[in-house]
Protein backbone atom coordinates (compact mmCIF):
# COMPACT_ATOMS: atom_id res chain seq x y z
CA UNK A 1 0.00 0.00 0.00
CA UNK A 2 1.47 3.61 -0.60
CA UNK A 3 0.30 6.58 1.40
CA UNK A 4 -0.51 9.84 -0.95
CA UNK A 5 -1.93 13.34 0.39
CA UNK A 6 -4.78 15.09 -1.90
CA UNK A 7 -4.14 18.41 -1.88
CA UNK A 8 -6.99 21.18 -3.11
CA UNK A 9 -5.16 21.87 -6.44
CA UNK A 10 -5.95 21.32 -10.31
CA UNK A 11 -2.27 20.29 -12.16
CA UNK A 12 -2.53 20.91 -16.28
CA UNK A 13 0.67 18.77 -16.59
CA UNK A 14 -0.14 15.82 -18.78
CA UNK A 15 2.73 14.04 -18.21
CA UNK A 16 2.19 13.15 -14.26
CA UNK A 17 0.41 10.45 -13.54
CA UNK A 18 -3.20 9.48 -12.40
CA UNK A 19 -4.50 6.88 -10.31
CA UNK A 20 -7.76 6.17 -10.79
CA UNK A 21 -10.62 7.16 -8.78
CA UNK A 22 -11.53 3.11 -7.61
CA UNK A 23 -7.89 2.32 -6.67
CA UNK A 24 -8.10 4.80 -4.03
CA UNK A 25 -8.72 4.26 -0.37
CA UNK A 26 -9.06 7.39 1.93
CA UNK A 27 -8.24 7.76 5.66
CA UNK A 28 -10.97 9.11 7.41
CA UNK A 29 -10.65 11.98 9.45
CA UNK A 30 -12.41 10.79 12.47
CA UNK A 31 -13.08 12.40 15.72
CA UNK A 32 -10.68 10.22 17.56
CA UNK A 33 -11.33 11.49 20.84
CA UNK A 34 -14.73 10.70 20.74
CA UNK A 35 -16.90 8.13 22.59
CA UNK A 36 -17.55 7.11 18.98
CA UNK A 37 -18.33 7.89 16.12
CA UNK A 38 -20.51 6.27 13.06
CA UNK A 39 -19.84 7.42 9.01
CA UNK A 40 -23.08 5.69 7.20
CA UNK A 41 -21.06 4.50 4.00
CA UNK A 42 -21.13 0.71 4.56
CA UNK A 43 -24.22 -0.49 5.54
CA UNK A 44 -25.56 -2.12 8.11
CA UNK A 45 -21.84 -2.49 9.07
CA UNK A 46 -22.16 1.46 9.76
CA UNK A 47 -23.66 0.37 12.78
CA UNK A 48 -20.10 -0.18 14.08
CA UNK A 49 -18.57 3.09 15.26
CA UNK A 50 -14.91 3.66 13.66
CA UNK A 51 -13.37 5.06 16.55
CA UNK A 52 -13.72 2.40 19.50
CA UNK A 53 -16.35 0.04 17.25
CA UNK A 54 -19.55 0.47 19.80
CA UNK A 55 -22.67 -0.76 18.23
CA UNK A 56 -25.76 1.13 17.20
CA UNK A 57 -29.02 -0.99 17.73
CA UNK A 58 -31.61 -0.75 14.96
CA UNK A 59 -34.40 -0.20 17.13
CA UNK A 60 -37.42 -1.59 15.05
CA UNK A 61 -35.46 -2.74 12.45
CA UNK A 62 -36.51 -0.38 10.30
CA UNK A 63 -33.55 1.75 9.45
CA UNK A 64 -32.34 1.80 5.07
CA UNK A 65 -29.16 2.32 3.65
CA UNK A 66 -27.07 4.00 0.39
CA UNK A 67 -23.91 4.81 0.26
CA UNK A 68 -23.77 7.98 2.13
CA UNK A 69 -26.64 7.78 4.77
CA UNK A 70 -29.04 5.72 6.42
CA UNK A 71 -32.83 6.54 6.75
CA UNK A 72 -34.77 6.56 9.65
CA UNK A 73 -38.32 6.92 10.21
CA UNK A 74 -39.56 9.61 12.39
CA UNK A 75 -41.97 8.22 14.78
CA UNK A 76 -41.32 6.67 17.94
CA UNK A 77 -39.38 2.98 17.99
CA UNK A 78 -37.44 3.60 14.88
CA UNK A 79 -34.09 5.29 16.22
CA UNK A 80 -30.56 3.59 16.04
CA UNK A 81 -29.68 3.77 20.07
CA UNK A 82 -26.38 3.90 21.88
CA UNK A 83 -25.28 2.07 24.92
CA UNK A 84 -24.84 5.35 26.58
CA UNK A 85 -27.70 5.31 28.97
CA UNK A 86 -29.77 8.83 30.10
CA UNK A 87 -29.19 7.47 33.90
CA UNK A 88 -28.11 10.50 35.88
CA UNK A 89 -30.07 13.99 36.52
CA UNK A 90 -25.85 15.26 35.52
CA UNK A 91 -25.09 14.33 32.79
CA UNK A 92 -22.07 15.68 30.44
CA UNK A 93 -21.89 14.82 27.18
CA UNK A 94 -22.10 16.34 23.45
CA UNK A 95 -23.44 14.88 20.07
CA UNK A 96 -23.63 15.78 16.64
CA UNK A 97 -25.42 14.41 13.85
CA UNK A 98 -25.72 15.43 9.87
CA UNK A 99 -29.55 15.33 8.87
CA UNK A 100 -31.16 15.71 6.08
CA UNK A 101 -35.11 16.07 6.36
CA UNK A 102 -36.90 14.36 3.53
CA UNK A 103 -40.09 15.39 3.46
CA UNK A 104 -41.38 17.33 6.46
CA UNK A 105 -39.48 20.02 8.35
CA UNK A 106 -42.44 20.02 11.57
CA UNK A 107 -41.25 17.80 14.98
CA UNK A 108 -38.15 15.86 13.27
CA UNK A 109 -36.07 14.20 15.85
CA UNK A 110 -32.62 14.60 15.51
CA UNK A 111 -31.02 13.14 18.30
CA UNK A 112 -31.79 11.92 22.46
CA UNK A 113 -34.09 10.25 23.79
CA UNK A 114 -37.12 12.61 24.89
CA UNK A 115 -40.72 11.66 25.89
CA UNK A 116 -43.69 13.73 27.47
CA UNK A 117 -41.95 13.75 31.13
CA UNK A 118 -38.01 13.15 30.85
CA UNK A 119 -35.11 12.94 29.04
CA UNK A 120 -34.09 15.53 26.08
CA UNK A 121 -33.48 16.01 22.15
CA UNK A 122 -32.55 17.79 19.42
CA UNK A 123 -35.40 18.34 17.30
CA UNK A 124 -37.81 20.26 15.03
CA UNK A 125 -40.10 22.38 16.83
CA UNK A 126 -44.21 21.67 15.69
CA UNK A 127 -44.44 24.47 13.41
CA UNK A 128 -40.92 23.23 11.58
CA UNK A 129 -39.60 27.09 12.05
CA UNK A 130 -37.04 26.17 14.28
CA UNK A 131 -33.90 23.87 15.49
CA UNK A 132 -33.94 23.15 19.04
CA UNK A 133 -32.83 21.45 21.67
CA UNK A 134 -34.76 20.40 24.95
CA UNK A 135 -33.82 18.57 28.42
CA UNK A 136 -37.22 17.98 30.43
CA UNK A 137 -37.11 19.04 34.16
CA UNK A 138 -36.22 22.95 35.81
CA UNK A 139 -32.53 23.14 32.92
CA UNK A 140 -34.19 26.13 31.22
CA UNK A 141 -36.66 24.09 28.41
CA UNK A 142 -36.15 25.14 25.26
CA UNK A 143 -32.88 26.16 23.19
CA UNK A 144 -32.67 27.56 19.85
CA UNK A 145 -30.34 26.60 17.45
CA UNK A 146 -31.35 28.16 14.30
CA UNK A 147 -32.14 31.69 13.09
CA UNK A 148 -34.43 30.93 10.62
CA UNK A 149 -36.31 27.66 9.18
CA UNK A 150 -34.66 24.57 7.88
CA UNK A 151 -35.60 23.76 4.62
CA UNK A 152 -36.54 20.15 3.30
CA UNK A 153 -33.51 18.03 1.15
CA UNK A 154 -31.13 20.59 2.77
CA UNK A 155 -28.15 18.86 5.16
CA UNK A 156 -27.43 19.94 8.66
CA UNK A 157 -24.77 20.21 10.66
CA UNK A 158 -26.34 19.82 14.12
CA UNK A 159 -24.69 19.67 18.03
CA UNK A 160 -25.88 19.90 21.61
CA UNK A 161 -23.54 19.75 24.67
CA UNK A 162 -24.29 19.78 27.86
CA UNK A 163 -22.76 20.03 31.56
CA UNK A 164 -25.77 19.24 34.39
CA UNK A 165 -22.91 18.41 36.64
CA UNK A 166 -23.49 21.85 38.93
CA UNK A 167 -27.59 22.04 39.13
CA UNK A 168 -26.36 26.10 40.58
CA UNK A 169 -24.47 25.96 37.13
CA UNK A 170 -25.90 24.19 34.07
CA UNK A 171 -24.31 24.66 31.17
CA UNK A 172 -25.55 23.92 27.63
CA UNK A 173 -23.76 25.04 24.00
CA UNK A 174 -25.39 23.72 20.71
CA UNK A 175 -24.41 24.81 17.29
CA UNK A 176 -26.18 24.59 14.34
CA UNK A 177 -23.07 23.95 11.08
CA UNK A 178 -23.01 27.22 9.52
CA UNK A 179 -24.51 29.90 12.55
CA UNK A 180 -23.18 31.03 15.65
CA UNK A 181 -23.21 28.53 18.44
CA UNK A 182 -25.65 29.15 20.96
CA UNK A 183 -24.18 29.12 24.79
CA UNK A 184 -26.59 29.15 27.79
CA UNK A 185 -25.72 29.13 31.90
CA UNK A 186 -28.79 28.40 34.35
CA UNK A 187 -27.58 29.91 36.99
CA UNK A 188 -30.36 29.11 39.34
CA UNK A 189 -30.83 25.86 40.99
CA UNK A 190 -32.37 22.85 38.72
CA UNK A 191 -32.55 19.48 37.78
CA UNK A 192 -31.98 17.59 34.62
CA UNK A 193 -35.05 15.14 34.60
CA UNK A 194 -33.40 11.79 33.34
CA UNK A 195 -34.90 8.61 31.85
CA UNK A 196 -33.01 5.84 32.42
CA UNK A 197 -33.36 4.60 29.00
CA UNK A 198 -30.73 4.69 26.23
CA UNK A 199 -29.74 7.99 23.90
CA UNK A 200 -30.10 7.39 20.14
CA UNK A 201 -30.28 8.74 16.59
CA UNK A 202 -33.38 9.26 15.64
CA UNK A 203 -36.50 9.14 17.71
CA UNK A 204 -36.47 6.50 20.21
CA UNK A 205 -39.91 7.00 22.89
CA UNK A 206 -41.55 10.12 21.64
CA UNK A 207 -44.93 9.85 20.86
CA UNK A 208 -46.87 12.99 20.40
CA UNK A 209 -50.01 12.35 18.51
CA UNK A 210 -48.61 15.22 16.24
CA UNK A 211 -45.50 13.51 15.13
CA UNK A 212 -45.06 13.15 11.54
CA UNK A 213 -44.56 9.61 10.49
CA UNK A 214 -41.95 11.11 7.92
CA UNK A 215 -38.21 10.24 6.97
CA UNK A 216 -35.04 11.51 7.97
CA UNK A 217 -31.85 10.95 6.32
CA UNK A 218 -28.07 10.44 8.42
CA UNK A 219 -24.76 10.83 7.54
CA UNK A 220 -22.81 10.65 10.40
CA UNK A 221 -23.47 10.58 14.48
CA UNK A 222 -20.72 11.33 16.80
CA UNK A 223 -21.08 10.61 20.76
CA UNK A 224 -18.52 12.37 23.37
CA UNK A 225 -18.43 11.39 27.13
CA UNK A 226 -17.68 15.02 27.67
CA UNK A 227 -18.90 18.48 26.94
CA UNK A 228 -17.33 20.14 24.46
CA UNK A 229 -16.93 24.14 24.40
CA UNK A 230 -18.24 26.30 21.34
CA UNK A 231 -15.19 26.63 19.80
CA UNK A 232 -14.51 22.60 20.03
CA UNK A 233 -18.12 21.88 18.16
CA UNK A 234 -17.15 25.02 15.39
CA UNK A 235 -14.29 22.56 14.85
CA UNK A 236 -15.94 19.44 15.04
CA UNK A 237 -18.01 21.07 12.26
CA UNK A 238 -15.38 22.11 9.81
CA UNK A 239 -13.76 18.65 9.92
CA UNK A 240 -17.39 17.29 8.95
CA UNK A 241 -17.68 19.59 6.15
CA UNK A 242 -14.10 18.07 4.67
CA UNK A 243 -15.78 14.12 5.39
CA UNK A 244 -18.90 15.27 4.29
CA UNK A 245 -17.25 16.68 0.90
CA UNK A 246 -15.81 13.50 0.29
CA UNK A 247 -19.71 12.05 0.13
CA UNK A 248 -21.20 14.64 -1.85
CA UNK A 249 -22.76 16.15 0.62
CA UNK A 250 -22.53 19.85 1.71
CA UNK A 251 -23.29 20.93 5.20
Amino acid sequence: MSLFFKLPVVSGDASLPVIPSEDVRRLDNLEDQSYDHWVFTRGVDSLMGRVNGRQLTDQGGSASYTDNHVTLINTAGNALLTDIIDDTPAPIDTFCAVVRFVSDIEFQMIFGNIGDDNGGSAYTDNTGAKIVTNYRGSTQGVMELSSSAPEVGKWYFVASARDFSDTNNMRRTALLGGESPVESVFSVAGEYSNSDTPIGLGNPRYTNVNLPASTLDFAEFIAFDHALTASELTAVYQRSQTRMSELGIAI
